[in-house]
């Protein structure tokens, strides 16, 4: 982390620690090294006392819970000992995630310097311990690093209640429409979970998740399914080439059954780069279901092809009559589109969705594809997009012909007249056309 003694305070979450290290900044500054050291040691102790308690006031944290119980009960037993000191850190190191090897012994080293600091320890010259301002230094920024600036790490334990708290809320985070307010989640999951997980424990939350959505099949994760999804998009967005990085090194962990192929296909649309670092067998099964026509990958796999232009063309080739989806694809037309804005390329899909159109072969199915492809879209579409709308309205009479299009004529008009002028009425460009004929 990058920081400087005097900005250090802006980087400590709790706010008790935050107060307490102002005095060890004071008393560097004043050239009071041992008593800098004595103070940093003792507020090393109280933050470490406090994440514990925030992970189990908090997260409802088990093994924090054991923690302070342990300590609570040696402070009763001996409240002039401080050997519930040594305990404290021993169990976090060796139970939790949030001290590694390195850093137990940067505390000891601390706690040896401090022992030397605050005991009258003599040198042969009968002078007390002086610690330099560069080796004080030195201890204050490895401390920091080690444990004031780190959140409360969750142990792995915590991803019951994790699963556990979202499947409570779920119904909080979903909009009238029926829609997950992704934001408020993405937020809300960030806050309470994400930033006090270090790297390893997040990779374990993803591949539990991972687990529980694409691989396990029972009625629990059935009914969280959804939410657990979301929670998965929402780590990785925020964590993406850290978890990249790590499918990359264990693919084995993120296979896909068959029955959840198709929402492995709404995680791809969203992050592509995921399909050719999974292992051989799931890219194959995902490639099968695309080659078997299935509607839902036709529309989303944007990473199967070579290029997205490619795969505009092939889609607008696409038999929707012949291969209809069970269920609504309104929502994958929605993220093929936000895509092609991410790679700036929206004009291609703008296209592709007017082709389909354009080929409709009952008035029916006009109606069905307006509503589907075009209308959603108009406001998104320039002078080109609506030229080739215009092209469809004037060539298939199943269209112009439709009465449900045209009752949308005078709202087609309105985007047209943005580039044709305020004199454009597509009623009698239509009726020139049709009387020519």
């Amino acid at each position: 982390m990058d920081f400087t003694i005097e900005t250090a305070e802006e980087y400590i979450p709790s706010k008790e620690t935050r107060t307490y290290f102002k005095e060890v900044v004071s008393s560097y500054a004043n050239e009071n090294y041992r008593s800098a050291i004595v103070m940093l040691y003792s507020i090393t102790i109280c933050d470490l006392v406090y994440k514990m308690i925030e992970l189990r006031d908090i997260y409802q944290d088990e093994k924090a819970k054991e923690i302070l119980d342990d300590i609570e009960k040696m402070q009763q037993k001996n409240p002039t000992s401080s050997d519930w000191e040594a305990k404290l850190i021993k169990r976090i190191g060796a139970e939790t995630e949030l001290l590694s090897a390195i850093e137990l012994k940067e505390i000891e080293n601390l706690k040896e310097k401090r022992n030397l600091s605050a005991h009258p320890a003599l040198t042969n010259q009968y002078e007390l311990y002086r610690p330099t301002r560069q080796m004080t230094l030195s201890l204050i920024y490895e401390i920091l690093n080690a444990v004031l600036t780190k959140p409360p790490l969750l142990s792995k334990k915590v991803i019951h209640s994790f699963l556990e708290d979202i499947a409570n809320n779920k119904d909080i985070f979903i909009t009238s429409n029926g829609q997950f307010d992704k934001k408020s989640l993405h937020a809300f999951l960030n806050v309470r979970y994400f930033d006090h997980m270090g790297d390893t424990l997040r990779k374990h939350l993803f591949r539990s998740l991972w687990k529980f959505i694409f691989m396990a099949d029972d009625s629990q994760c059935d009914s969280n399914r959804q939410i657990n999804f979301m929670a998965l998009c929402c780590l990785y967005k925020t964590y993406d080439k850290e978890l990249l990085d790590f499918i990359k090194l264990q693919p084995k962990y993120f296979g896909v059954k068959k029955d959840y192929l198709n929402l492995l296909y709404d995680f791809l649309i969203i992050y592509p780069d995921v399909f050719n670092n999974l292992q051989e067998d799931t890219i194959i099964l995902t490639r099968k279901l695309y080659d078997h026509n299935d509607v839902h990958a036709r529309i989303l796999g944007v990473f199967i092809l070579s290029s997205f232009k490619q795969h505009c063309d092939m889609l607008s080739k696409f038999d929707f009559g012949k291969y209809e989806s069970p269920k609504s694809i309104e929502q994958d037309i929605s993220l093929l589109y936000e895509y092609s804005n991410r790679i700036c390329k929206p004009h291609y899909a703008l296209r592709a969705y007017i082709k389909i159109f354009a080929r409709s072969g009952s008035f029916d199915e006009a109606n069905k594809n307006f509503n589907r492809w075009i209308r959603p879209y108009l406001n998104f579409m320039g002078m080109a997009e609506l030229s080739d709308l215009l092209d469809a309205l004037r060539t298939n009479s199943q269209i112009y012909d439709c009465w449900a299009i045209r009752r949308e004529f005078e709202y087609i008009n309105s985007f047209m007249r943005r580039f044709l002028g305020d004199d454009f009425n597509l009623v009698d460009e239509l009726q020139d056309d049709i009387e020519a004929e």
